[in-house]
């Protein structure tokens, strides 16, 4: 015999571990401030910086909060990490997005090629997201790094209006000393993310319960229910 169930999963709204992404928009809460300085700064300059320690919710800022609040620009966004290989990975996601290149040609391109026909593809302009940015330290090879600085230095000469933030955990901050060996001043605009403050948080818990439906009980109201219960 089959027993039907009305009985619902339900699914916690609260992320934990988990970086928020842009269709998380309507649970994000706490960090409207940092959006929008942000959100300024790129405005302001081709070459971003965020960084902060571990956890403190760099990518959730960039991937969910950033991107919700540019949407009406029409950026095309493009998240990197560096898998086995920066630069490769680089190439792999401009011809992902670049409609008339084909995987087999993708090394026929010069990288500002790519860029370009990137941009060609929808007519929007183009925001590179370097994420865990630190991982081209721990893992890549001097030679590796060297390739991409200089791959940078090309794509901020492309005459196209394509923008980059760089996320960094900020114990590797010295390491970019050598980035700006070969581009001199590209980290002028920069902003540090830090641990929400207990009043962020209370807004994070109480906006997000309230837009969930969730009530919150008093722990001097539970535990009086259960000595009655007892």
């Amino acid at each position: 015999m089959i027993m039907e169930t009305t009985e619902k999963i339900l699914v916690s709204p609260f992320q934990l571990f988990d970086s928020f992404t842009e269709k998380d928009h309507d649970k994000f809460f706490g960090r409207d401030a940092q959006r929008d300085i942000l959100y300024q700064l790129i405005q302001e300059t081709n070459v971003v910086l965020l960084y902060g320690e571990s956890g403190t919710g760099k990518t959730s800022l960039v991937q969910c909060g950033l991107i919700n609040k540019t949407k009406h620009f029409n950026w095309t966004s493009i998240t990197v990490r560096r898998l086995a290989n920066i630069n490769d990975a680089l190439r792999d996601r401009l011809v992902e997005n670049a409609e008339l290149v084909n995987q087999e040609d993708k090394n026929k391109y010069p990288i500002g090629e790519l860029l370009k026909e990137v941009y060609l593809t929808s007519f929007q302009p183009v925001l590179l997201i370097f994420d865990q940015f630190e991982e081209l330290y721990v893992f890549g090879t001097p030679e590796e790094r060297m390739e991409f600085y200089n791959t940078v230095r090309d794509l901020l000469k492309v005459d196209i209006c394509c923008k980059f933030i760089f996320i960094i955990r900020e114990e590797f901050l010295a390491r970019l000393n050598e980035f700006e060996k070969v581009q001199p001043s590209i980290f002028k605009k920069k902003l540090r993310i830090q641990f929400m403050d207990k009043e962020s948080c209370r807004a994070v818990i109480v906006n997000t319960c309230r837009k969930f439906g969730i009530i919150l009980v008093p722990l001097r109201a539970e535990n009086d229910r259960r000595s009655e219960d007892l």
